[in-house]
């Protein structure tokens, strides 16, 4: 199973894998997260043919567009994909539409291209309070679950917290370092002009 967005669809080495999974008949699923956005780009601008899912013919392969804001369904999609790609029925992809809350990075600027009341609008109730409500209403969980969940997570995050704090910091070199086995010139370039930067060597 491999995991990507609706801009990375765009991108020709998916294209390559979705041709080359299909001729293979290999039992791979591509779930595509479809967040309305790729970085500042909306959907409609940057694919063709009205969705990703729609692509899916043109290699011969099954496709489900789900809503990927619903826990259940996602389940449910990834579940059937799986049965079709191991049954030797070769590849699918399942299209999860959701919305990206907040930006793409720390980089990203959302108010450049959409507006707070946008991204209200478009995002549309949290999945994890959609499965809530319906694990409540289904008398599969009750209050005391979700209590008890919280505070197994806060003391996990506590943990880890402590745990990570405990290591220290590393050289920053290790970034350059750890890359490749063997080194590029333009990864070299890269390491001398952070150390330049930051160190004023």
């Amino acid at each position: 199973m491999t995991y990507f967005g609706d801009g990375a669809s765009s991108q020709g080495d998916v294209h390559e894998a979705l041709n080359f999974a299909a001729v293979m008949k290999a039992p791979v699923v591509f779930f595509v997260q479809n967040n309305g956005w790729a970085i500042s780009v909306p959907t409609e601008r940057q694919v063709a043919g009205g969705s990703v899912a729609a692509r899916a013919a043109g290699y011969g392969m099954p496709a489900l567009q789900i809503d990927g804001d619903d826990v259940v369904a996602v389940v449910e999609a990834t579940r059937r994909a799986f049965a079709h790609a191991r049954a030797g029925n070769g590849p699918v992809l399942i299209e999860a539409m959701t919305y990206r809350r907040g930006p793409h990075s720390t980089s990203d600027d959302p108010g450049r291209y959409r507006s707070l009341d946008e991204e209200r609008d478009g995002a549309g109730m949290d999945p994890l309070e959609r499965l809530r409500q319906r694990l409540l209403a289904d008398g599969i969980a009750d209050e005391s679950f979700f209590a008890e969940a919280l505070a197994a997570a806060k003391a996990e995050e506590e943990q880890i917290r402590t745990g990570i704090q405990a290591l220290g910091s590393r050289p920053g070199t290790e970034m350059f370092d750890l890359v490749f086995q063997e080194t590029t010139p333009a990864l070299q370039a890269q390491a001398a002009n952070w150390r330049e930067e930051s160190e004023h060597v």
